[in-house]
């Protein structure tokens, strides 16, 4: 009787100060951020460590390949099917790269109505299947990243907390903490805060940005510092040195911008086209199986016959041009590095595109200076690199606010800037959306019917 007492009084006490607690954060309207505060801590965390992952994994992979050049002929397509599997069986939800999930689930509209269907998007499973597929099709050498899975899981622990304020703060809408996961998990996983806060506006939030961006603010500059603080105080492509800028740059700046714009749309048409073909022709999973198979056995025959920097995000690829010079800019190189993304993520395992759209666009960049001004190189690999990325997502802000805080070379803002406005209106030429916009409402059409996801 004396324990039965005991246990009712520790329960009354717990709740009396549980309802104590939630009265004074509603009376005190400036702890509103907290949720976002919290997400962002836990962000920041994750991501510095997903790309812990992702590096320690590409470089386990080289390490190999030094060993063994040709191990990738069934290593590869063994990675692949295994990260495809994943997905499959485990978790359908965790496929592609992200992006297009959570904008999928940004263009519910109401989304308490789907809360449910929403976690099988977004939750605990999906960011565990998302980071193993990506880390095996990483393995394997495929040409993806892990920014993409790192927006999508980022958007997932912003929603998942939020969820849990709500009944504290009802006005605090769940879309509001999407937009400022996605926001976070750029600046995490980029080490980019402005790129972060630019992306969340031009992708997600320009309408009602008023509404919420001091705790979209807040939260980029929390999870950005938690990375910066585990990974140190880092520049993505590290400090290359830029000739002094000139008027005769500028024709060439806008010339490469038009074409890195038209062969980025061009890349996301094709991602588009591929994907939507595999989504209605490949249905049975022993035809997915032998796709993720046969994707695999083409990864290494491009490092095998085309270039040998055709594996992994691109990262190395592009520092490499910045810092050695053009003369390992070529065609092969271009062209691999096209593809490489391009056949990981057909195979249907997870991965993100942001960082090889910079590698392919920085290669593009490199070998046309080695034609047209060799000594502007690193400025045109830069226009280049947002040239080719604004041609695949269309934020050409993003893209140039991305590359400038990846360099911190603001002497060449305005080539970059241009690069940006050029590259959107040839992009336009191929196709009036992007890749992202093109797939989303197929996660959308499937939370609403909530099947599997």
């Amino acid at each position: 009787m004396l324990n039965y007492n005991l246990m009712g009084s520790t329960s009354s006490i717990l709740t009396r100060s549980k309802d104590w607690t939630i009265r004074s954060l509603r009376a005190n309207p400036s702890m509103q951020g907290l949720p976002f505060w919290i997400a962002a801590l836990v962000v920041g965390v994750f991501a510095a460590t997903y790309s812990n992952a992702f590096f320690e994994t590409e470089k386990f992979l080289h390490h190999l390949l030094l060993n063994n050049p040709n191990i990738l002929w069934w290593f590869s397509p063994l990675c692949f099917l295994a990260g495809w599997a994943m997905i499959e069986f485990v978790c359908k939800g965790a496929g592609g790269s992200g992006i297009p999930q959570v904008r999928s689930v940004y263009e519910l509209g109401n989304l308490t109505e789907y809360s449910q269907s929403i976690r099988k998007i977004m939750g605990l499973r999906v960011w565990i299947v998302k980071i193993f597929s990506s880390l095996l099709a990483c393995l394997g050498g495929g040409g993806m990243a892990n920014e993409g899975p790192t927006i999508q899981i980022a958007a997932g622990i912003f929603f998942s907390v939020g969820k849990r304020f709500q009944k504290i703060w009802p006005q605090l809408k769940p879309e509001f903490f999407i937009v400022a996961g996605a926001g976070a998990g750029v600046a995490a996983a980029f080490n980019t805060p402005l790129g972060g806060i630019v992306y969340a506006i031009e992708e997600f939030a320009s309408a009602q940005l008023h509404r919420f961006k001091t705790v979209l603010i807040s939260a980029v500059i929390i999870a950005g510092m938690i990375a910066q603080a585990l990974i140190g105080s880092y520049l993505y492509l590290g400090y290359p040195r830029l000739e002094p800028i000139t008027l005769n740059l500028y024709p060439w700046v806008i010339l490469l911008a038009l074409l890195g714009g038209w062969w980025g749309a061009l890349f996301g048409r094709v991602v588009h086209t591929t994907s939507a073909w595999r989504m209605r022709k490949v249905r049975k999973r022993w035809q997915k199986a032998t796709l993720a198979i046969v994707m695999g056995l083409l990864i290494a025959a491009l490092y095998k016959f085309v270039d040998v920097r055709s594996i992994g995000a691109g990262k190395n690829v592009v520092t490499e041009l910045l810092f050695e010079g053009y003369d390992s800019a070529t065609a092969p190189l271009v062209l691999a590095r096209f593809l490489s993304p391009l056949l990981s993520y057909l195979s249907g395992a997870a991965g993100g595109l942001f960082a090889p759209a910079l590698a392919a666009g920085g290669s593009l960049g490199a070998l046309f200076a080695s034609y047209t001004d060799p000594v502007h190189i690193n400025i045109l690999i830069l226009v280049g690199m947002i040239a080719f990325m604004t041609g695949v997502t269309r934020l050409p802000f993003t893209s140039f606010v991305l590359v400038l805080e990846m360099t911190d070379r603001h002497s060449a803002i305005f080539p970059m800037m241009l690069a940006g406005l050029f590259a959107q209106a040839s992009a336009r030429l191929v196709d009036s959306e992007n890749l992202y916009h093109y797939l989303a409402p197929l996660y959308k059409a499937r939370l609403k019917k909530d099947p599997h996801i």
